[in-house]
């Protein structure tokens, strides 16, 4: 049985699909929710063909095309502005957020299925050891082990922080790229600033705290890095705002023409690597 990421990744893609099916409404339901209905089916597809992409560039060995994923993101654009047209929708304008929530599970999704297993010279090539899951320490191949943000598969729950800072309680505003996005988020669903980089705290108020130091790589949609690149004055990332400040200038700046790859650095060739 063939057990590549690729492979992986590829069952995915009939399984989520088959969900989508099972999950089609049998019947209409008010305005709002077959809008919502509509859009999260969009946002679940919009995960499928990024999966595609995905796939495709492990088992050729290549970067993501790049074209590809900007496929996915024009289908997913369309899909909203055709459930908005509809009338009944509660927010409007919001595939970017929609988008940006995406690419997060994909992020995560790619952090579980660790692709790179050795690191290489001129001279000399070693395997890298096994990551421990579980023992506090953050470890090659790891995005984090223990402390805030991080879940029990040593991933991080989000790589863009952010809070409404509302009242009586706060209200997550993660997955924001920009901080305009977020304003206007916060604005319509809760009548309140933003905190970027944030998280609600128990007792309901944006706090940045404090986060298991972990390294980040900005990699451009050829599947390169630079080390001089504006985001690296962020990593590694120690607090919640270091983290969505490099978020910000790696995906934010480059309209998602990049993207934050978690426990990973920069190295010589110019490519992300576990870290």
């Amino acid at each position: 049985m063939d057990t590549t990421p690729a492979a992986r990744l590829g069952i995915l893609v009939p399984s989520a699909l088959a969900l989508l099916a099972l999950a089609s409404p049998a019947r209409a339901g008010d305005p709002a929710s077959m809008c919502a209905a509509a859009k999260l089916k969009a946002a679940a597809h919009r995960l499928v063909d990024d999966v595609r992409c995905e796939t495709t560039a492990l088992r050729l060995g290549a970067a993501v095309d790049p074209a590809c994923l900007a496929r996915a993101d024009a289908k997913l654009a369309a899909a909203f502005a055709r459930a908005e047209k509809a009338g009944g929708c509660l927010t409007t304008g919001d595939a970017p957020g929609a988008g940006a929530i995406v690419d997060d599970a994909l992020t995560a999704l790619l952090g579980a299925l660790p692709h790179t297993t050795t690191t290489s010279t001129s001279t000399t090539t070693s395997t890298l050891p096994s990551a421990v899951c579980g023992n506090g320490i953050r470890e090659t191949g790891e995005q984090c082990d223990g402390g805030a943000l991080c879940n029990a598969a040593c991933t991080l729950t989000t790589l863009a922080p952010g809070c409404c800072a509302s009242t009586p309680a706060c209200i997550d505003a993660s997955g924001w790229s920009l901080d305009f996005d977020m304003h206007n988020y916060c604005l319509v669903h809760a009548g309140a600033p933003n905190v970027d980089g944030a998280v609600c705290s128990g007792g309901g108020t944006c706090d940045i705290v404090a986060i298991q130091a972990v390294p980040l790589c900005c990699q451009a949609s050829d599947g390169t890095c630079s080390p001089s690149d504006p985001a690296n004055v962020y990593s590694p990332a120690s607090t919640t705002s270091d983290l969505w400040r490099f978020f910000n200038n790696c995906e934010g700046a480059t309209n998602r023409a990049s993207h934050t790859v978690a426990g990973a650095a920069c190295q010589a060739g110019g490519h992300c690597q576990p870290s």
